[in-house]
Protein backbone atom coordinates (compact mmCIF):
# COMPACT_ATOMS: atom_id res chain seq x y z
CA UNK A 1 0.00 0.00 0.00
CA UNK A 2 1.60 3.27 -1.11
CA UNK A 3 1.53 6.48 0.88
CA UNK A 4 -1.53 8.66 0.81
CA UNK A 5 -0.62 12.22 -0.21
CA UNK A 6 -2.19 15.54 0.67
CA UNK A 7 -1.04 18.60 -1.25
CA UNK A 8 -2.04 21.63 0.81
CA UNK A 9 -2.35 25.28 -0.07
CA UNK A 10 -3.76 24.85 -3.58
CA UNK A 11 -4.38 28.21 -5.26
CA UNK A 12 -3.64 27.60 -8.93
CA UNK A 13 -5.64 25.58 -11.43
CA UNK A 14 -2.48 24.00 -12.87
CA UNK A 15 -1.31 22.80 -9.46
CA UNK A 16 -4.72 21.27 -8.83
CA UNK A 17 -4.83 19.48 -12.17
CA UNK A 18 -1.26 18.17 -11.91
CA UNK A 19 -1.91 16.88 -8.39
CA UNK A 20 -5.04 15.05 -9.50
CA UNK A 21 -3.35 13.61 -12.60
CA UNK A 22 -0.50 12.29 -10.44
CA UNK A 23 -2.81 10.48 -8.03
CA UNK A 24 -3.12 12.84 -5.07
CA UNK A 25 -5.46 11.62 -2.32
CA UNK A 26 -6.31 14.91 -0.61
CA UNK A 27 -6.23 18.54 -1.74
CA UNK A 28 -5.96 21.20 0.95
CA UNK A 29 -7.43 24.69 0.59
CA UNK A 30 -6.42 27.38 3.07
CA UNK A 31 -8.95 29.80 4.55
CA UNK A 32 -6.68 31.86 6.82
CA UNK A 33 -6.01 35.49 5.95
CA UNK A 34 -2.44 35.56 7.31
CA UNK A 35 -1.34 32.75 4.99
CA UNK A 36 0.15 33.41 1.53
CA UNK A 37 -1.92 30.41 0.44
CA UNK A 38 -5.22 31.91 1.56
CA UNK A 39 -8.11 31.84 -0.91
CA UNK A 40 -11.62 33.28 -0.82
CA UNK A 41 -14.72 31.16 -0.54
CA UNK A 42 -15.85 32.34 -3.96
CA UNK A 43 -12.58 31.31 -5.59
CA UNK A 44 -12.76 27.98 -3.81
CA UNK A 45 -16.10 27.33 -5.48
CA UNK A 46 -14.40 27.50 -8.89
CA UNK A 47 -11.67 25.08 -7.86
CA UNK A 48 -13.97 22.67 -6.00
CA UNK A 49 -16.11 22.08 -9.07
CA UNK A 50 -13.25 20.42 -10.93
CA UNK A 51 -11.97 18.18 -8.13
CA UNK A 52 -13.01 14.57 -8.86
CA UNK A 53 -14.96 12.70 -6.19
CA UNK A 54 -12.08 10.29 -5.58
CA UNK A 55 -9.97 13.17 -4.21
CA UNK A 56 -10.87 14.49 -0.75
CA UNK A 57 -11.25 18.26 -0.39
CA UNK A 58 -9.86 19.56 2.91
CA UNK A 59 -10.56 23.05 4.20
CA UNK A 60 -7.83 24.37 6.50
CA UNK A 61 -8.98 26.83 9.16
CA UNK A 62 -7.20 28.46 12.09
CA UNK A 63 -9.42 29.17 15.10
CA UNK A 64 -12.38 29.87 12.78
CA UNK A 65 -15.78 31.22 13.70
CA UNK A 66 -18.84 29.43 12.37
CA UNK A 67 -19.53 32.22 9.90
CA UNK A 68 -16.31 31.58 7.98
CA UNK A 69 -16.94 27.84 7.72
CA UNK A 70 -20.54 28.53 6.67
CA UNK A 71 -19.32 30.92 3.99
CA UNK A 72 -16.95 28.34 2.53
CA UNK A 73 -19.51 25.53 2.60
CA UNK A 74 -22.09 27.73 0.91
CA UNK A 75 -19.70 28.00 -2.05
CA UNK A 76 -18.42 24.43 -2.25
CA UNK A 77 -18.55 21.17 -0.33
CA UNK A 78 -15.66 19.93 1.81
CA UNK A 79 -14.84 16.35 2.76
CA UNK A 80 -12.79 17.31 5.85
CA UNK A 81 -12.38 20.33 8.07
CA UNK A 82 -8.75 20.73 9.17
CA UNK A 83 -8.25 22.77 12.35
CA UNK A 84 -4.75 24.16 12.62
CA UNK A 85 -5.10 26.59 15.52
CA UNK A 86 -5.55 26.44 19.28
CA UNK A 87 -9.07 25.05 19.15
CA UNK A 88 -10.12 23.50 22.49
CA UNK A 89 -11.71 20.03 22.51
CA UNK A 90 -15.12 21.61 23.15
CA UNK A 91 -14.72 23.84 20.10
CA UNK A 92 -13.69 20.89 17.93
CA UNK A 93 -16.79 19.01 19.06
CA UNK A 94 -18.97 22.04 18.34
CA UNK A 95 -17.62 22.35 14.79
CA UNK A 96 -17.97 18.62 14.18
CA UNK A 97 -21.58 18.57 15.35
CA UNK A 98 -22.65 21.76 13.58
CA UNK A 99 -21.16 20.95 10.18
CA UNK A 100 -21.34 17.13 10.24
CA UNK A 101 -17.92 16.73 8.66
CA UNK A 102 -14.91 14.66 9.75
CA UNK A 103 -12.18 16.61 11.51
CA UNK A 104 -8.42 16.65 10.99
CA UNK A 105 -6.73 18.32 13.98
CA UNK A 106 -3.16 19.55 13.65
CA UNK A 107 -0.66 19.51 16.50
CA UNK A 108 2.95 20.72 16.65
CA UNK A 109 5.40 18.15 17.95
CA UNK A 110 8.69 19.00 19.67
CA UNK A 111 9.00 16.25 22.27
CA UNK A 112 7.28 13.07 23.38
CA UNK A 113 5.25 14.92 26.05
CA UNK A 114 3.34 16.71 23.29
CA UNK A 115 1.41 13.52 22.57
CA UNK A 116 -0.34 13.88 25.94
CA UNK A 117 -2.21 16.87 24.49
CA UNK A 118 -4.03 14.58 22.03
CA UNK A 119 -6.05 12.55 24.51
CA UNK A 120 -8.82 15.11 25.25
CA UNK A 121 -9.43 15.39 21.49
CA UNK A 122 -9.49 11.69 20.71
CA UNK A 123 -13.27 11.19 20.56
CA UNK A 124 -13.86 14.26 18.38
CA UNK A 125 -11.11 13.95 15.79
CA UNK A 126 -11.06 11.62 12.79
CA UNK A 127 -7.39 12.11 11.90
CA UNK A 128 -4.49 13.85 13.56
CA UNK A 129 -1.89 15.84 11.62
CA UNK A 130 1.55 16.26 13.14
CA UNK A 131 3.56 19.31 12.17
CA UNK A 132 6.62 21.16 13.39
CA UNK A 133 6.26 24.01 15.85
CA UNK A 134 6.40 27.29 13.89
CA UNK A 135 9.32 29.71 14.31
CA UNK A 136 8.62 32.45 16.86
CA UNK A 137 8.50 35.12 14.15
CA UNK A 138 5.98 33.23 12.02
CA UNK A 139 2.35 34.35 11.81
CA UNK A 140 1.35 30.95 10.43
CA UNK A 141 0.91 27.75 12.47
CA UNK A 142 1.98 25.60 9.50
CA UNK A 143 3.51 25.74 6.04
CA UNK A 144 6.81 27.06 7.37
CA UNK A 145 9.16 24.56 5.66
CA UNK A 146 10.39 23.32 9.03
CA UNK A 147 10.69 19.64 9.95
CA UNK A 148 10.60 18.06 13.40
CA UNK A 149 12.35 14.95 14.71
CA UNK A 150 10.37 12.23 12.93
CA UNK A 151 11.68 9.59 15.31
CA UNK A 152 9.35 11.05 17.95
CA UNK A 153 6.45 9.39 16.15
CA UNK A 154 7.51 6.11 17.74
CA UNK A 155 5.91 7.54 20.91
CA UNK A 156 2.48 7.85 19.30
CA UNK A 157 0.32 5.13 20.86
CA UNK A 158 -3.24 6.10 19.90
CA UNK A 159 -5.23 4.25 17.26
CA UNK A 160 -6.41 7.29 15.33
CA UNK A 161 -5.05 7.67 11.75
CA UNK A 162 -2.55 10.49 11.25
CA UNK A 163 -0.68 12.49 8.62
CA UNK A 164 2.93 13.65 8.80
CA UNK A 165 3.63 17.27 7.85
CA UNK A 166 6.34 19.86 8.31
CA UNK A 167 9.10 20.60 5.84
CA UNK A 168 8.58 17.51 3.67
CA UNK A 169 9.98 17.47 0.14
CA UNK A 170 11.25 14.95 -2.39
CA UNK A 171 14.72 15.09 -0.87
CA UNK A 172 13.72 14.00 2.65
CA UNK A 173 10.49 12.07 2.10
CA UNK A 174 12.08 8.61 2.13
CA UNK A 175 13.86 9.31 5.43
CA UNK A 176 10.70 10.81 6.91
CA UNK A 177 8.70 7.69 6.10
CA UNK A 178 11.41 5.38 7.38
CA UNK A 179 11.89 7.24 10.66
CA UNK A 180 8.25 8.05 11.43
CA UNK A 181 6.43 5.02 10.04
CA UNK A 182 3.81 7.31 8.52
CA UNK A 183 1.19 6.11 6.04
CA UNK A 184 -0.08 9.55 5.03
CA UNK A 185 1.87 12.72 4.28
CA UNK A 186 1.02 16.40 3.85
CA UNK A 187 3.15 18.70 1.70
CA UNK A 188 2.89 22.41 1.01
CA UNK A 189 6.08 24.49 0.96
CA UNK A 190 8.06 21.47 -0.28
CA UNK A 191 6.33 21.66 -3.67
CA UNK A 192 6.56 25.44 -4.11
CA UNK A 193 8.91 27.49 -6.29
CA UNK A 194 8.25 30.57 -4.16
CA UNK A 195 6.15 31.27 -1.08
CA UNK A 196 2.58 30.24 -1.83
CA UNK A 197 3.23 29.38 -5.49
CA UNK A 198 3.15 25.68 -6.32
CA UNK A 199 5.56 24.18 -8.87
CA UNK A 200 3.98 21.49 -11.08
CA UNK A 201 7.31 19.68 -11.51
CA UNK A 202 7.91 19.51 -7.76
CA UNK A 203 4.36 18.22 -7.26
CA UNK A 204 4.94 15.50 -9.85
CA UNK A 205 8.25 14.46 -8.29
CA UNK A 206 6.86 14.36 -4.75
CA UNK A 207 3.76 12.32 -5.56
CA UNK A 208 5.67 9.97 -7.85
CA UNK A 209 8.15 9.22 -5.07
CA UNK A 210 5.43 8.89 -2.44
CA UNK A 211 3.62 6.28 -4.50
CA UNK A 212 6.75 4.09 -4.45
CA UNK A 213 6.94 4.17 -0.64
CA UNK A 214 4.91 2.28 1.93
Amino acid sequence: MSLSVKVCGIRELEALEVSVDCGVDYLGFVFFSKSPRNISASFYSKLARIVPKKVAKVGLFVDPDDQLIDEVLSEGQLDFIQLHGNEAPSRVLSIKEKFSLPIIKAFPITNEQDFECLKPYYDYVDKFLFDSRPPKESSRPGGNAVAFDWRLMSQYSLQKPWLLAGGLNSGNLSDAVKQSGCKQVDVSSGVERSLGIKDPYLIKAFIALAKTLS
